[in-house]
């Protein structure tokens, strides 16, 4: 929703043309009747009307596009967009207006990233060294370890025990959220749902897929539908083929990829195999894996 200072409109109606959601304001509001901003994603103030000192405007904790008639220091800050309007046409000036608020908004569209993880063969050891260096708010992570039949409630709470991060076994319904690692439980499916903006897990029994159930397959495909390039693949150490296909899925729909090298892999089978399908972004020592995962996760370094 975008909040605009009544004054900068000359014609309401072809404002609303061009610039959706808007919310109006009167100067005698904004001095009498304070504003709750919380609700609000941009806002757009006429200078020469609402007098508003610099540091008032830094005081927002939302983008603010400023216009003026004279000559202002545009030394604000990231949040703060001057706009001068002197001599302008009013339906450029509402079209530039509109230019700046698709940015802001486009900028601020950028969601925090889902990390999958697929592992086999010594990747137990291997999750136990990324996950210990993430810390208590980190991005999601879903992760499928072939493992022996009823033992992913044990390794769930190892390293539970161990990790800044809260570790658990999952089950259908559970919510993807911050600071949460879910392995897929042992002979089932995990995939991954959106409804209602929210990431909900899906775990089914079905055929084994590679001679393995759970399969990093079938998570990494549903990741690349559901998430998109708000997404991080990561495939450790492990024999065989599994995750390559969704790996190349999920790298086809801008999601970032890594796998573990070869040197630090017990067997190199699937980081190799998603590596031959031209597949990954980033091959890494498994002790540089956590660090990339959290750069490439801080939505700062890509938005």
């Amino acid at each position: 929703m975008i909040l605009i200072n009544l004054a900068i409109l000359t014609n309401d109606i072809q404002f609303r043309i061009y610039v959706k959601n808007i919310n109006l304001f009167r100067n005698v509001d904004f001095y009498d009747h304070p504003i709750s901003l919380s609700d609000y994603d941009v806002i757009v103030i006429d200078a020469e009307t609402v007098r508003i000192s610099e540091a008032d405007l830094l005081l927002y904790k939302i983008p603010v596009i400023l216009l003026s008639n004279g000559i202002i220091s545009n030394e604000f800050g990231n949040n703060i967009y001057v706009l001068p309007k002197i001599s302008k046409n009013y339906y450029l000036l509402v079209l530039e207006i509109n230019i700046v608020i698709n940015n802001i908004l486009s900028k601020n569209r950028c969601e925090k990233k889902t990390v999958a993880i697929a592992s086999s063969t010594g990747g137990t050891d291997a999750l136990e060294i990324i996950l210990k260096e993430m810390p208590a708010d980190s991005p999601p992570i879903l992760i499928v370890q072939h493992i022996i039949s009823g033992f992913t409630k044990r390794l769930a709470e190892r390293l539970d025990s161990i990790c800044k991060m809260q570790v658990r076994e999952a089950k259908t319904g559970d919510i993807v959220k911050d600071g949460l690692a879910l392995i897929a439980p042992s002979d089932f499916h995990m995939k991954v749902e959106k409804r209602n903006n929210l990431i909900y897990t899906n775990c089914f029994e079905s055929n084994k897929i590679h001679g393995v159930i759970p399969a990093a397959d079938v998570l990494f495909l549903s990741m690349a539908e559901c998430c998109g390039k708000n997404a991080i693949a990561v495939v450790l150490t492990g024999m065989g083929v599994d995750g390559a296909e969704g790996t190349f899925r999920m790298h086809n729909n801008g999601a970032k990829t890594i796998c573990q090298d070869k040197e630090t892999s017990v067997v190199y089978g699937m980081p190799r195999a998603a590596k031959s399908l031209g597949a990954i972004d980033y091959e890494l020592p498994i002790n540089e894996i956590a660090k990339k995962i959290l750069y490439l996760s801080d939505t700062k370094n890509f938005c």
